[in-house]
């Protein structure tokens, strides 16, 4: 089985984004970036995707990774 991870650490620190200029630019909301962060989230809207990847310029594959569960 597989599962959907977040790798948004990781690209943020590729491109030295910090948390504060992400929520800046991206427009989303404190508790979604934290969520997302931490790799916490449930479920994620299209438009959170997209404003991520407009922030950081980047495409979704880059913030989703599909992991195999051992």
């Amino acid at each position: 089985m597989s599962e959907v991870r977040i790798n948004l650490l990781n690209i943020m620190a590729e491109r030295s984004i910090t948390p504060s200029e992400l929520l800046q630019e991206s427009g989303l909301s404190k508790q979604t970036v934290s969520a997302m962060l931490f790799d916490e989230s449930k479920q994620l809207s299209f438009e959170t995707l997209s404003r991520v990847c407009h922030a950081l310029q980047c495409e979704i594959q880059d913030v989703l990774l599909l992991v195999e569960n051992e």
